[in-house]
């Protein structure tokens, strides 16, 4: 079987952001600071700082950002509908997103809520794991005879969020074996505020939805009507078309958050708001109560100095799921008896998930590359190519066309690259998950009128 795809101002702040930041010391609201600043910086960056008249460069008045063996830091958000709602710490939104500073590159990676892992509060899907991790740190309060969170100061609330973020962090890094070194979690009403205060969202709606069951707020229902094509939403239509899921699948569902998200960098970035005083009045109200995060002030301007520099036409996204002839299409859905009648979702092949989360996370370059892959099957084992087709179509290679390798049997796979672009990354991550040899010849291999958009061909063994 045969088949062809083709490819488809250095901005600078002045002296009010700092006193307006000094206003705020010796009170007992710097501790939120971080959370307005953060989600502000994190969108829309700041290059460099004028004091005195002099411009100082961040990078070298800030202490490094944690990060992983390959540079890259890694950060976890969590959307949550908020405690006075129903369902309301339940993690609705999971991404990871991974910055490396040498690009400077960005990737996101969305995980379904359905997903079953472990964690330090058990066994659970991970949209649940938070919530539960809060709730076992609220319960020594209960025991001294809090009643309510009502009861409670802003700063322990602020602590109980935080420990239930460090639990979801460390199983969501155990899961992935990749380190998540800061987590971010925001209540949906400040998402659909921000989206307000920035003149609303352009967005292009790739299909009609036409949900009727969205939660209306009062334990009810209500219809959420949105057709295909480009769209101006405001923060209550960006909010439901963010968060709906009954007639779309929750991986159509992450996908649109990931837009969204770079919508509002987008947005925002058009904007002057660092040197805005009401506006930044207005966004730290806002993020003050709907915010939590675990960085701090200078890690979050570090963040900010990268992320002004990134290409975000170049970021890749990706969203873990349940299609296995879809990039990411690595889980499946277990019979649910083994799970009290619930519907969860398990990884197929734990490697292959973990090798798929690292290409994404930490090596796109690979995906970045596009080289378009011809699959041959020389083991003589029928079906080979079809299927290593599909594998690798899981992790997001173009394989463009299989069939038949039409020389004798081949008992070592090789590939070769057909082309003189270089495709290193490509060819690394092929020789490491395939355990191929690369075919060196002396003179140029001369491409047939069928291998015209083909760059690298593979050619499987028997072994």
């Amino acid at each position: 079987m045969d088949f062809k795809i083709r490819k488809i101002k250095k901005k600078k702040s002045n002296l009010h952001l700092f006193r307006f930041l000094n206003c705020f010391v010796s009170s007992r609201k710097r501790i939120v600071i971080t959370s307005l600043l953060g989600c502000l910086l994190l969108l829309w960056g700041l290059n460099n700082i004028t004091i005195g008249g002099k411009k100082h460069h961040i990078s070298k008045i800030l202490s490094p950002l944690s990060s992983d063996k390959y540079g890259h830091t890694n950060i976890l958000l969590l959307g949550v509908a908020g405690t006075n709602k129903e369902g309301g710490n339940l993690t609705d939104s999971i991404m990871v997103v991974s910055i490396d500073p040498q690009g400077p590159s960005v990737s996101f990676l969305s995980f379904p809520r359905d997903l079953f892992i472990s964690s330090s509060v058990g066994n659970h899907k991970i949209n649940e794991i938070y919530a539960r991790a809060r709730s076992k740190a609220i319960a020594p309060l209960v025991k001294k005879g809090v009643l309510s969170m009502n009861e409670l100061s802003e700063k322990t609330i602020k602590k109980v969020e935080k420990k239930g973020l460090n639990v979801a962090k460390k199983a969501i890094s155990d899961f992935t074996g990749i380190p998540i070194h800061y987590g971010v979690i925001v209540n949906f009403d400040v998402f659909q505020e921000t989206v307000d205060e920035l003149g609303g969202l352009d967005i292009y709606v790739p299909k009609d939805i036409e949900d009727p069951f969205y939660p209306d707020g009062k334990y009810g229902f209500e219809t959420f009507t949105i057709r295909r094509g480009p769209q101006h939403l405001n923060g209550a239509t960006a909010l439901k078309y963010a968060r709906s899921r009954k007639t779309s699948s929750d991986f159509d569902r992450a996908r649109r958050q990931q837009d969204i998200i770079l919508a509002i960098r987008d947005k925002a970035a058009n904007k002057d708001l660092l040197t805005d005083m009401d506006k930044l009045k207005s966004f730290y109200t806002l993020f003050q109560k709907n915010v939590t995060m675990d960085l701090s002030l200078v890690e979050i301007v570090a963040l900010a100095k990268t992320a002004v520099g990134i290409d975000y036409k170049r970021a890749v996204s990706a969203v873990l799921n349940d299609d296995p002839t879809k990039q990411g299409g690595f889980l499946y859905v277990p019979d649910r008896a083994e799970y009290g009648g619930r519907f969860v979702l398990r990884p197929k092949n734990l490697v292959d998930t973990q090798k798929f989360i690292n290409l994404v996370l930490i090596n796109p370059k690979v995906l970045l590359e596009q080289a378009q892959l011809e699959i041959l099957n020389g083991s003589g084992i029928e079906g080979e190519a079809r299927r290593l087709s599909l594998r690798l179509k899981r992790f997001g290679l173009h394989v463009i066309q299989i069939g038949n390798y039409e020389e004798e049997s081949v008992r070592q796979g090789f590939y070769q690259n057909l082309t003189d672009i270089n495709f290193s990354k490509t060819e690394t991550f092929l020789e490491d998950l395939l355990r191929l040899k690369k075919l060196k010849t002396e003179t140029p291999f001369m491409k047939n009128e069928d291998q015209n958009l083909v760059d690298i061909q593979i050619v499987i063994g028997t072994n």
